[in-house]
């Protein structure tokens, strides 16, 4: 039994447990389980036909039972994971365009909760794994033909945190309310997995939407700290990645590093798109330019951004713009020294 295995069954343990629904499956528990459990190891291993085929067999296990759910959601959106790695995106769409489809908020009930949950418990399986195998290739120096193997298979796994996490941001979103305090797990894993699984975009979503909940807290914190009441930063109900910095500054440095990865990704063929990004790095950067803790890494990226973008404007006849950006930028480089 692989690690990976070992924490899903400790997870999909936990979750059945809150959820008080084993006995009334009727499966009972253990077979479904049994087919799930095959078809994580599977998708781990990149045998994508037989992910399918187990995942398959779980979707019908838990169509069966007296009270199929949070089984038969979760099963279904891995099913979807193993389509969109496969890269049969209309396969994908038509198991999760009805998900989307039925949802309404009568639905966030002890059930639903706990699939949402679990979701989330996968992704953070995948991006404990991809972690700490990127970890052991640095701290072992590996290179060459040996580190593309291991770097396509944490990739991978960076890739299925990221769709889990993404499953359950999506449902969290649809349910709570916005900046929410219960959706900064969620959104840190889904803004961070994203961010290592190159998906800027969706990096750009995850961790707007956590610095959002962070800076709403800090100051619902503030306002309550003047009295009696306390007030919790972390909800501490879904799993998400560890040892992680959530002060806005740190947040802002990854956002800058996201708006910049796009633009590079849209330069060529949309221009315009790509300074839209470049300000809106430059933008968030410079908010914590000067911090004490994160303030020297917004300025070397801030920095390197203002270069980027000066030189794209050049290209496109804005030389005074360009001058200014330049200008700009050796000032922040001289700071660094």
């Amino acid at each position: 039994m692989t690690m990976l295995t070992r924490t899903c069954l400790v997870g999909l343990a936990a979750f059945a447990a809150a959820a008080a629904c084993i006995a009334q499956t009727g499966l009972g528990d253990v077979v479904w389980r049994t087919y799930f459990e095959a078809g994580a190891n599977a998708m781990a291993a990149k045998s994508w036909p037989e992910a399918e085929t187990f995942y398959s067999a779980a979707i019908t296990q838990a169509q069966h039972a007296r009270s199929p759910e949070p089984f038969l959601t979760i099963s279904r959106y891995s099913l979807a994971t193993v389509y969109i790695e496969e890269g049969k995106e209309d396969q994908a769409e038509q198991i999760l365009k009805p998900l989307a489809l039925t949802l309404s908020p009568d639905e966030l009930n002890p059930q639903l909760r706990p699939a949402i949950l679990t979701l989330a418990g996968l992704g953070e399986v995948f991006y404990d794994e991809a972690d700490a195998e990127e970890k052991d290739a640095t701290a072992k120096k590996i290179q060459g033909d040996a580190l593309k193997k291991i770097a396509d298979d944490f990739n991978l796994k960076y890739r299925l945190s990221r769709r889990y996490y993404q499953w359950a941001f999506a449902l969290d979103k649809h349910f709570l309310p916005p900046h929410s305090p219960e959706l900064q797990e969620v959104a840190l894993g889904f803004g961070w997995s994203s961010y290592h699984a190159a998906e800027y975009p969706d990096a750009v979503e995850g961790l707007t939407e956590l610095f959002d909940i962070v800076t709403v807290s800090a100051q619902r914190q503030e306002e309550l700290s003047q009295g009696s009441a306390t007030f919790s930063l972390a909800s501490g109900n879904v799993a998400g990645p560890a040892n992680q910095d959530l002060s806005p500054a740190a947040i802002s440095f990854y956002l800058g590093l996201s708006y910049e990865a796009i633009a590079a990704e849209v330069l060529k063929d949309k221009p315009a798109d790509a300074m839209q990004n470049y300000t809106k790095a430059e933008r968030q950067l410079s908010a914590y330019a000067w911090d004490p803790d994160w303030g020297k890494n917004n300025r070397t990226v801030l920095a390197r951004v203002c270069q980027e973008h000066a030189q794209l404007l050049q290209q496109s006849g804005q030389k005074v713009q360009a001058a200014a950006l330049n200008l700009k930028s050796r000032k922040l480089q001289a700071t660094l020294k």
